[in-house]
């Protein structure tokens, strides 16, 4: 990982871009004003040990792995539709 010192109009922040992961592509963190006089390597060991410790689990895909609840809300109201018209048509 990469870090870069970013001079914005009132903030500091510290990027870090990330080749090897999955989740994201850089992170970004801004600094508070007491740690401005911090040396830049010191800001991007921090950085970069943050990113390292934090481990983000895989994002859960939503799957219906079951079908049937599904196909029988769709039968059960095509058969109370057939039956209202059988109904409506017999006695008429």
């Amino acid at each position: 990982m990469k870090g870069t010192l970013l001079k914005g109009a009132n903030r500091r922040v510290v990027v870090v871009r990330s080749r090897d992961s999955k989740l994201f592509e850089e992170a970004h963190f801004i600094l508070r004003e007491e740690s401005i006089d911090a040396a830049l390597p010191d800001l991007l060991d921090e950085a970069n040990r943050i990113v390292e410790k934090s481990h983000f689990p895989a994002p859960r895909r939503n799957v219906r792995k079951n079908g049937f609840p599904f196909a029988a809300g769709v039968f059960a109201g095509a058969a109370v539709e057939a039956l209202g018209l059988i109904v409506y048509f017999l006695f008429r």
